[in-house]
């Protein structure tokens, strides 16, 4: 485990990885060790929500680990051959979506990956 100061509270909390954001269990603050204060200017809501994702015909089964309206952070068991900037297809509930890969992330530790994706059309969070 990696001990992390909270840059607003200077409280210490604890993390496996210093890339990935952590709310501090002190103040809020939603910051990681690398990058400092995460300053993105949408609202994230954390939701664990079932989605498939279709990529090249086949069906790949994944969670939302986050939610913005404009798009996702997802996990997937296994590891496939995703690629930056590709476009591929979603299906959330019984919604159809147009997402596009902007970053993915070896999960250490497990055979897993996280995918950051920008929804095409945007997502109805009331739904959620």
């Amino acid at each position: 485990m990696i001990r992390l100061q909270c840059p607003i509270c200077n409280n210490d909390s604890y993390t496996k990885s210093v890339e990935e954001f952590r709310t501090c269990p002190y103040c809020g603050t939603l910051f990681s060790g690398k990058y400092g204060i995460d300053r993105r200017s949408e609202k994230r809501w954390r939701r664990e929500v079932p989605v498939e994702l279709y990529l090249e015909g086949k069906k790949i089964n994944a969670s939302s680990r986050d939610l913005t309206k404009a798009g996702m952070n997802l996990r997937i068991a296994g590891m496939y051959q995703f690629s930056v900037g590709k476009e591929i297809t979603l299906k959330i509930k019984d919604s159809y979506k147009r997402a596009r890969i902007l970053w993915i992330k070896d999960l250490s530790d497990s055979k897993e990956i996280s995918i950051g994706l920008k929804i095409e059309e945007g997502i109805d969070l009331t739904n959620f």
